[in-house]
């Protein structure tokens, strides 16, 4: 007698070998058995006859965190994720995470996560107490996350751009392996973003060889995706190099029109190092427009000291002044948003104080107020504190089709899951590849990508026991139909759910039964392999 059968399924295992046609049967929670179970019986079954079976897919790149604590007006936004068959997501990623937060440094820390995480925020002392915290809640999926750089740096060394001292990178690689100990899975870094910035390789080499120490990932938002993008892939190649650490380069793109059609030397770069001998993979969504904080487009020096430094300086009009100025030269080493993706594709997201525009773009706000488009970004960023998230349009299709294309790299959304009007990749990614590259644009064979999505996700990342329909594996998994599955989200209508994702399943637990939501919310905050 079995919890749950799913039957005459084609199952495609995450081994990347070809389907067959077989049954899947569930107890507590576990796969028990798969093959002809026509004799058994179960307290559930599911007819999934035509449709396939396999396991549910990991986003290797979200910013979940404390998607838990979103409230119950922001529901549509909590499941996107599930409603994609995604059942683990990495979390903690562009090192930016509500721990360790410690006391001396907690104000500070907690402004940024306030600008990022929006409603859900709120900081912990220790990864240990995030873990509990977040356990503690309802789950519609399971989590797996980092420890971000950023706030490693914050708490050890404070915000300011001055290289760390013996003293501070001691204490980050303290805070880093007492993270690591209590079970996170890795360390992530976001090199365009303050703290993380003003960090030299040096560095990131220390905290990379506490990494390989503890057998852990470095997931990296590289410094550059625009003209320097070869440089900033070979600073993260060199960070393995270096330490012996894994090391996976997160959301790979050429940005900006000028480097358009260069992927592929992006990929040269990773094939060569592999050749080399070192452990480096990357991951892409498959969509040509990026997310990210509006404050984010703002030359570096700004940004200088967290938030309210950053406020006090946009007060003084030669400042802004000189903001508007550096947006037309540029600065040398500076990624510059605004040049890549131009005032018409800065699309903002969400803006929680000013939802009426939310979907629209910083050149047709300048048009309606009457003043240049940087005077509309800085008088924006003083009105929210900084508490907006934007769409920038600045990449190309041809090169996301690239990315996607090559076996080397994984699949993962990059959701930022907000109330407003966030970028579509929250609801559409997984089924997007599935539907659009995998079927329409044939870039990889079905059981090839279903490999990358499940268990070449799950080995990269520690994910213990996911990504495989074997037996004694946790019974998590989506049953599609392959004919049908599609993304529906757009930019104008980012939450709509994909078609043909039918049925979800997390820990032997039914979450989306015939494309519905159950109501269950069986998820777990995981243990690393």
């Amino acid at each position: 007698m079995f919890s749950m059968i799913v039957r005459n399924g084609l199952v495609i295992d995450g081994t990347g070998t070809p389907s067959v046609v077989a049954d899947v049967g569930v107890r507590g929670g576990r796969i028990e058995a798969i093959g002809d179970l026509t004799p058994a019986r179960a307290e559930t079954e599911i007819d999934a006859t035509g449709l396939v079976v396999s396991p549910g897919f990991i986003d290797v790149h979200t910013h979940s965190d404390l998607t838990a604590f979103l409230p119950a007006s922001a529901s549509e936004v909590a499941r996107t994720s599930v409603r994609q068959g995604v059942t683990t997501e990495v979390t903690g990623n562009c090192g930016w995470t509500p721990f360790p937060a410690t006391p001396a440094r907690r104000a500070v820390i907690g402004d940024h996560i306030a600008a990022l995480f929006g409603p859900a925020a709120r900081t912990f002392d220790s990864y240990a107490q995030y873990r509990q915290a977040v356990g503690a809640q309802p789950l519609l999926t399971n989590l797996a996350p980092l420890v971000g750089h950023g706030t490693l740096r914050a708490a050890a060394a404070g915000l300011g751009r001055e290289p760390g001292t013996a003293e501070a990178l001691r204490g980050m690689s303290r805070f880093l392996a007492q993270c690591l100990d209590e079970g996170a899975f890795g360390m992530s870094s976001g090199l365009v973003y303050p703290p993380g910035m003003y960090s030299p390789p040096e560095e990131l080499h220390a905290l990379g060889r506490v990494l390989a120490g503890a057998g852990r990932i470095y997931a990296t938002h590289m410094r550059n995706d625009m003209e320097a993008v070869h440089q900033a892939v070979a600073e993260g190649i060199e960070v393995g190099r270096t330490t012996g650490a894994r090391v996976q380069l997160s959301h790979l793109k050429v940005a900006g029109r000028p480097r358009w059609g260069t992927a592929s030397r992006v990929l040269d770069q990773i094939e060569a190092a592999t050749a080399d001998g070192i452990d480096v993979r990357g991951d892409v969504y498959p969509y040509a427009a990026s997310s990210t904080l509006l404050r984010a487009l703002l030359p570096p020096w700004v940004n200088d000291g967290g938030i309210d430094a950053m406020l006090t300086r946009l007060d003084h009009p030669e400042v802004r002044r000189r903001v508007a100025t550096e947006f037309e030269t540029g600065l040398p080493g500076w990624q510059n948003f605004v040049a890549a993706a131009g005032w018409d594709g800065i699309i903002i997201a969400s803006a929680p104080a000013r939802p009426e525009i939310e979907g629209r773009s910083i050149a047709a706000l300048a048009d309606d107020e009457g003043r240049p488009p940087a005077e509309v970004l800085t008088c924006l960023l003083r009105q929210l504190r900084g508490e907006c998230m934007v769409v920038l349009h600045k990449m190309s299709e041809g090169d996301v089709r690239t990315l996607i294309s090559h076996p080397y790299v994984l699949i993962g959304s990059d959701t930022i899951p907000l109330p407003g009007r966030p970028h579509p990749r929250t609801a559409g990614t997984f089924a997007r590849v599935l539907g659009h590259y995998v079927r329409q644009e044939q870039v990889a064979d079905l059981p090839a990508m279903v490999k990358r999505m499940t268990m070449e996700a799950a080995e990269r990342f520690n994910v213990p026991q996911r990504g495989r329909i074997a037996r004694g594996y946790a019974a998590d998994l989506v049953v599609f139909d392959p004919a049908t599955i599609t993304d529906r989200a757009t930019f104008a209508d980012p939450l709509l759910p994909p078609q043909g994702v039918i049925h979800v399943l997390v820990g032997g637990q039914v979450v989306i039964n015939g494309g519905v939501d159950t109501g269950a919310a069986p998820g777990q905050v995981l243990q690393p392999a």
